[in-house]
């Protein structure tokens, strides 16, 4: 330091006034001055390169070269010191860093620290974030680190942003908004905002995932403490089973080989043979079955105890595998007769008793007459009858003090296990499968012990009774004797005690043994002979496909003729003076003025793109362009037209115009042909029908010889028919190239048709579009701000529900505090706050009501833009609903309205029409009829009525914005049914509705912002519907790949839905592991329904209850015959119950039973009619509904002749069907049809995996004069699951919604939709047997006597009824194979399907 310090005195000596002292403070070295020597210093210009070694020089150029950039410098300088000076003044109070350091010192944590980034926003101005770190003493993983959720415009503020988030992580919950200066409360508050909203969600997240847990927790105790179905296979009928497979497999026990060790499999076979006898099998049964899997290849355990099982004595097979085995308990299905018993005789306290304990109906009831209907004279008897004890009497009552003292120490062990009902009877509760526990009903078991007062006990026996659900009704007999031979070696001792312990180990032994009732207590009777089996045979052939008959035979064979006759009749229309008005009505339509251009563009190309304003006349002139111009050629009879509708309504009224613009009836050269209904001739020359049957044609006739040219109109909708369609023109073109392809549409999207058809090589430079400019008269366009606008002086009662409340979707709270939306600026304030508190969410039938009524009258009409006030709006109003629910209620409405009626007057009338796609055609035209003087037509409908059909009248047009659309959720195979807003392109199609004919007014129920928002187009079916049908339609016409085909769509649906559809039809066996059709699958491609629907009905045949399964498909094919009616769920269920019958638990048979009884009553005479419609308004049917399916079943009927799984006689026998004797004239494929296991079996065969496993509640009981009885359980307590989705619900309109109790613990659905809920709607209880033989892979677990169906249905059996059922399982695969391959096969007289049908029947619950 010293000699620094003076080295730099040195320095000063020489250097003089050169020189600069600094203060060693500065850290240049210790206490003295430091010299530092300017002269060779550098001073770089801060504007440019120059560099300069003297401050004044550096100054004269800064000054002379760089004015303004230096003065700006220095402002920039000044601001910077002026805020800084402004911040260091503007925080009086803490500042956000203050309180940040402050909590630091107060938690002993080490300053924050604070890291601001600078940076540069797009628009070149600077700004700061921050990152902010508040350390840790216990290490850097305990650090709190924040960053700024903005930038800043300085260093500072985001420093004080950063401290703030910090803070608020660490003093969240504080009302620091107090205390923060005035800049910072709005964002403390806002991050108290989001910290809260965050600890919701997460505290929801974590409720969801506990309840998540706490559900799947509850479910694994359930499904350990039920025990699975057992399955019940009675004595004759396991021998029957036995006798078929043997007699198909040629088993012949003197041909049984011998295993010794010498054979080739040596060790391998000794060891499998040790390992079979320690399992307790006999070793000669053994080595025959080691022999035998010798031969076949394989050594396994699995395999030679199936053989065993199947072919040893059942005597000497060990008690797990033995056909009465026990095997691990099972809660065993009661026999059907006894539960029917049971079911029949539950309000006789008495007779339900003795049933209970296991005695038969004909000795109880034989035993109450003899008792004159007392109960404990009649139990005497039958226990008399079982055990052979016959019991001593006594006059006196001293005997019995021993009786009361034994009572009371048995009260005293097992206390409230054990109930007194009187002085001579006593009920002690026990439960040997859950450890002594009694806590679970199923599984008890119930000791009532009687002593008369007349006993003498312990000189003479109790009566004993037991009563339990895991024993069969022979088992508790055989207990109830063994417990009385023990009791007769105890007399003269106290014995319930000794009586109850040895009950433990009986218990056991009973369980493993199969007892008869009748066989205990009478004369065992002879069991039936075996049938004699012979080998069924079969070959196989692939049903033969029907082609569609050719209309054009006629036609070919008088070409010349046909052709004279179509030019003469042309011409006569061209001059005839009566056809004059049509002709003129034809030439003012827009499509006319482009007739020469239409027809240049179809002969010169492929395709065709043609989009036509509504109104245009596409629809209905373009066909009769190409038909007139092939007549006028002299090739009218070989012109073949086809024009697709998406709708029937559309195509019928087409062809009836049409007719009529050529004065033809329809059906001549004009026809129409839809589903269940066809107008058409050998002469039709152009048919009007829907996109399906065209279809349907191509899966017979995939080059549709004979057609001509194929118009696709409103190809805008893109359905999945309409799609599918277009995917094989696409690939038919190319082998039809004198095929002619015409895209019509009001609205579509031309370029994208077009670009589709040129990608293909034969159409590359043959694609072409054009426009018809449209015409409509014009229509005035009313959003609903504008209708709240007009009825504003009507008050808000208008929006307000008749009941009173609040606005529909309105929130009058936060009315105020919403911003109304610029598209509102000008209207009122009342009408701003009306709309701005509206969501729109569902339909407001208050405000559709009004605007009715106010468009009724004179005021409204002025109101709405018509100053004539007369006859501009006084036609028909059309108003689109969302869908039926929707009709039918503001029907309701319409028709008790006082507020339409004050608007109409009283010389006024209102005349409703309905129009959906459900109705009949007949139903349909209706709406088509003139509005008559003094009645106001209105027509309610669905979006039927958009397209393609001209209601003349309709003036008014009130659109709701809405529309009913199925979606799929493809992940969780979930039909989803939303209402949502339609497309623009759907909302100018209902706006033209209005101007067809006069100019007219479109009333929209949303508002123009809404409109705006819309989507242009709807999203293509094809992307939100199951794809199994398209599946097997694609494969059966292109072959190959059928998702490479799929992916050529116009849309391509998503691979996943792909994905899931192709397992789906593996499952249901359509298809080969290899993706190949099956028999069944190409019966299904060629069946125009659901594949399930099409399962059904091949197996209906199969089964020969065919006659229930064609109403059963047609009610599932958009047929349902139930109203539901709005808010009468329970009047709705309790109406179909009384149709069904509760023993059924089916809402398939209850649609059975509302058509066989409106059949019953249908007739042509007066009576007839006004029985069967009264018949439907008793039990809310839809008469439409049953018109429809009574057609329909015809319909399908024919389509299984045409596949040929049907004679054609079943046609006429179909027809013919009569009701006679109280029942219905079964055809003769419909023996069966009135078994309703059988009906259903063929329910779950079509329509597996659709399962729901029913978890009841424990069981709990109740004190009758009889014993203790079970309760019965609230439906509301029974919960339901399946496989993939969990807990769902059983829809409120179904029959199984009010059920207590299912038998079976097994529902198949047939659909399964989502709304609040995931809902099962129609349902039905399947027996155990159907599942086995229809339902997936089946797995025999021997040891544990389990059988499992695609490891999830879990049922409980011995191990030879599991091989048993297994075994018959493929027989009867095998069996159904040969018919479906060989459809003229008949399997009716075979031994198989005999045993099945006889399992099904009779067996099972």
């Amino acid at each position: 330091m010293a000699a620094s310090s003076g080295d730099g005195g040195r320095h000063g000596k020489r250097g003089g006034r050169r020189h600069v002292y600094r203060s060693g403070a500065t850290g240049c070295g210790g206490g003295g001055p430091v010299h530092v020597d300017k002269r060779t210093e550098e001073r770089p210009c801060p504007y440019c390169n120059r560099v300069f070694k003297q401050v004044g020089r550096w100054q004269d150029h800064v000054q002379k070269k760089h004015p303004q950039e230096h003065q700006e410098q220095q402002e920039r300088e000044q601001k910077e010191k002026e805020t800084a000076k402004r911040s260091a003044n503007e925080y009086p109070q803490k500042t956000p860093r203050q309180f940040l350091h402050d909590w630091c010192q107060k938690n002993k944590r080490p300053t924050p620290k604070y890291r601001p980034k600078e940076e540069t926003k797009p628009d070149g101005n600077q700004c700061w974030k921050c990152k902010v770190v508040v350390p840790s003493s216990k290490g850097a993983e305990e650090d709190i680190v924040k960053f700024t959720q903005g930038t800043y415009s300085t260093k500072e503020e985001a420093m004080q942003r950063g401290a703030l988030v910090a803070l608020q992580q660490v003093m969240g919950g504080r009302s620091m908004h107090m205390v923060l200066p005035e800049a910072y409360k709005e964002e403390w508050l806002e991050l108290e905002r989001q910290t809260k909203e965050k600890n919701e969600k997460e505290e929801q997240k974590k409720v969801v995932e506990e309840s998540k847990k706490d559900r799947e927790k509850r479910h694994a105790e359930f499904d350990a403490k039920q025990a699975p179905q057992a399955v019940v296979m009675t004595e004759e009928r396991r021998r029957d089973v036995e006798g078929v497979l043997k007699g198909l497999r040629g088993h012949a026990k003197s041909h049984v080989k011998i295993f010794t060790s010498s054979n080739s499999s040596g060790k391998r076979g000794k060891r499998l043979v040790d390992e079979l006898v320690s399992l307790g099998f006999r070793e000669v049964d053994v080595q025959s079955a080691v022999a035998a899997m010798e031969d076949r290849g394989t050594l396994e355990v699995e395999p030679a105890i199936d053989w065993i099982c199947l072919h040893a004595d059942e005597t000497h097979l060990p008690p797990k595998y033995a056909p009465f085995g026990a095997a691990g308990d099972p809660v065993r299905v009661l026999h059907s007769a006894e539960k029917d018993e049971l079911s029949q005789h539950k309000d006789n306290t008495e007779v339900s008793y003795l049933l209970s304990c296991g005695y038969p109906l004909p000795m109880v009831e034989k035993a109450l007459d003899s008792a004159k209907g007392e109960l404990l004279p009649a139990l005497s008897d039958l226990y008399e009858s079982l055990t052979g004890i016959a019991r001593k009497e006594s006059s006196t009552q001293e005997a019995n003090e021993a009786w009361e003292e034994e009572c009371w120490v048995l009260m005293s062990m097992y206390g409230d296990d054990m109930e007194r009902n009187s002085s001579g009877r006593i009920t002690i509760t026990v439960d040997y499968m859950n450890g002594g526990s009694t806590n679970n009903g199923d599984t008890s078991l119930h000791v009532d012990v009687f002593c008369p007062l007349s006993s003498i006990y312990p000189h003479d026996v109790p009566i004993l009774a037991l009563r339990s659900l895991t024993l069969t009704h022979g088992q508790r007999l055989l207990l109830t004797k063994k417990l009385a031979e023990q009791s007769k070696k105890l007399v003269g001792d106290v014995m319930v005690f000794a009586l109850l312990d040895e009950l433990s180990q009986l218990y056991f032994e009973v369980k493993a043994e199969h007892a008869n009732p009748s066989s205990l207590l009478c004369e065992r009777i002879d069991a039936a002979k075996a049938v004699n089996v012979s080998e069924h045979k079969t070959h196989e052939r692939v049903p033969k496909v029907l082609s569609m008959p050719d209309r054009r035979d006629f036609i070919k064979k008088n070409s010349d003729l046909e052709n004279d006759r179509l030019l003469r009749w042309h011409q006569q229309l061209e001059t005839s003076p009566s056809h004059a008005f049509m002709r003129k009505c034809r030439q003012n339509l827009p499509a006319h003025h482009q007739r020469t251009a239409i027809l240049e563009c179809i002969s010169n190309s492929t395709v065709l793109v043609l989009s036509g304003e509504t109104g245009c006349g596409k629809s209905t002139q373009v066909p009769q362009f190409i038909l007139e111009e092939a007549i006028a050629n002299g090739a009218g009879s070989t012109c073949n037209i086809i024009c697709t509708q998406p709708r029937r309504i559309s195509a019928i009224g087409l062809a009836s115009r049409v007719s009529a613009e050529r004065a033809e009836s329809i059906g001549e050269t004009v026809g129409y042909s839809v589903r269940l209904e066809r107008k058409m001739s050998s002469r039709t020359r152009l048919l009007y029908c829907t996109t399906g049957i065209l279809l349907r044609r191509l899966l017979n006739d995939s080059t549709l010889r004979g057609l001509t040219h194929i118009i696709i109109d409103e190809v805008h909708e893109r359905s999945m028919d309409s799609d599918l369609l277009l995917l094989l023109l696409r690939n038919l073109l190319s082998t039809r190239p004198d095929l002619k392809l015409v895209l019509m549409s009001a609205t579509a999207n031309a370029e994208l048709f077009a670009r589709y058809f040129s990608e293909i090589p034969c159409c590359q430079e043959r694609v072409s579009t054009m426009t018809i400019p449209g015409f409509t008269h014009p229509v005035q366009d009313f959003f609903v701000e504008d209708i709240v606008e007009a009825m504003s002086h009507r008050g808000r009662s208008c929006f307000v529900p008749s009941s009173g409340g609040k606005v529909r979707g309105c929130n009058r709270t936060t009315a105020s505090t919403k911003k109304p939306p610029a598209s509102l600026q000008g209207y009122q304030q009342s009408t701003i706050e009306c709309i701005t508190a509206m969501t729109f969410d569902s339909i407001n039938y208050d405000l559709i009501e009004n605007t009715i009524a106010f468009l009724c009258t004179d005021e409204g009409s002025v109101a709405l833009g018509n100053e004539e006030g007369e006859s501009l709006y006084r036609g028909a109003i059309l108003v689109f609903l969302p869908g039926v629910a929707e009709i039918n209620r503001l029907k309701m409405r319409l028709t008790s309205s006082s507020v339409l009626a004050d608007s109409l007057g009283p010389s006024t009338t209102i005349q409703l029409f309905t129009l959906h796609g459900a109705m009949q055609s007949s139903e349909q035209q209706e709406v088509f009829q003139k509005q008559k003087k003094g009645v106001r037509k209105i027509v309610l409908a669905t979006n039927v009525a958009e397209t393609s059909i001209t209601i003349d009248d309709v003036t008014c047009v009130i659109d709701s914005g809405k529309h009913k659309e199925m979606s799929y959720d493809t992940e969780r195979g979930v039909a989803i049914l939303k209402e949502t807003w339609v497309s623009k392109a759907s909302a100018r199609q209902r706006r033209g509705r209005a101007g067809r004919v006069c100019p007219g007014v479109c009333l929209k129920l949303y508002t123009k912002s809404k409109h705006n928002s819309l989507e242009e187009f709807q999203e293509p079916e094809m992307k939100r519907v199951p794809l199994e049908s398209l599946c097997l339609q694609v494969k059966k016409i292109l072959g190959g790949s059928i998702r490479n085909h799929l992916g050529l769509c116009l849309t391509p649906p998503s691979q996943e839905a792909v994905k899931r559809a192709l397992s789906n039809l593996k499952t249901i066996q359509g298809l080969t592991t290899n993706e190949e059709l099956t028999p069944l699958g190409l019966h299904l491609s060629l069946l125009p329904v659901d594949v399930h629907i099409g399962k059904m009905l091949v197996y209906g045949v199969l089964l020969r209850c065919l006659d229930p399964i064609l109403t059963i498909a047609a009610a599932l094919s958009g047929h349902w015959p139930f109203l539901s009616t709005y808010g009468r769920d329970e009047e709705d269920r309790r109406a179909r119950n009384q149709l069904a019958g509760t023993s059924n638990q089916s809402d398939h048979l209850a649609v059975v039973a509302a058509y066989n009884g409106w059949l019953q009553r249908k007739g042509s005479s007066k009576a007839n009619r006004r029985a069967s419609r009264e018949f439907c308004e008793v039990y809310l049917l839809s008469e439409q509904a049953l018109v429809a399916i009574h057609k329909l079943r015809k319909d399908l009927g024919s389509m299984l002749i045409d596949i040929g799984l049907l004679p054609e006689l079943y046609m006429d026998e179909l027809k013919n069907r009569r009701f006679e004797s109280g029942q219905f004239s079964q055809t003769s494929l419909s023996d069966f049809g009135n078994v309703g296991r059988v009906i259903k079996a063929v329910v779950c065969a079509a329509f597996y995996p659709n399962l729901v496993r029913v978890e009841h509640p424990p069981t709990r009981y109740k004190q009758t004069q009889g014993g203790s009885m079970p309760e019965d359980t609230a439906p509301q307590s029974i919960k339901c699951f399946t496989r993939d989705l969990g807990r769902v619900f059983l829809h409120p309109c179904s029959v199984n919604f009010s059920s207590s109790r299912f038998e079976t613990g097994w529902l198949v659905f047939t659909n399964m939709v989502q709304t609040s809920k995931i809902f099962v709607r129609e349902s039905s209880m399947v027996p155990p047997y159907a599942i086995l033989f229809f339902g997936g892979s089946i797995e025999v677990k021997h040891e544990k006597g389990l059988l499992l169906v695609d490891d999830w249905a879990k049922f409980r059996a011995p191990a030879r009824i599991a091989v048993l059922v297994r075994e018959l399982r493929a027989e009867v695969d095998s069996l159904l194979l040969s018919k479906i391959k060989s459809p003229s096969l008949d399997v009716s007289s075979s031994p198989v399907v005999q045993v099945l049908l006889d399992l099904l029947q009779n067996n099972g619950f």
